[in-house]
């Protein structure tokens, strides 16, 4: 169980880091636009993927923790 957490926050984490990439790529001024869309595209996979993922961490928390706690 300990194993698949901590596999699951580094690729939770590498996700983050990806993203992170994609946006300062994505800032310069020299990408042309065929390349800002394939990247806009792929962070927007990533992006759902890491919300997703998040959602799923709070609700582990809840279930741990009761539904009472707020998570924000």
């Amino acid at each position: 169980q300990k194993l698949l957490e901590v596999a699951m926050k580094i690729k939770y984490e590498s996700k983050i880091q990806e993203l992170d990439m994609i946006i300062k790529k994505l800032q310069e001024s020299n990408t042309d636009i065929e390349e800002s869309i394939e990247l806009y595209k792929k962070g927007i996979k990533l992006y759902q993927e890491c919300s997703s993922e998040l959602e799923n961490m709070k609700l582990s928390i809840k279930t741990i923790y009761g539904e009472s706690l707020i998570i924000e």
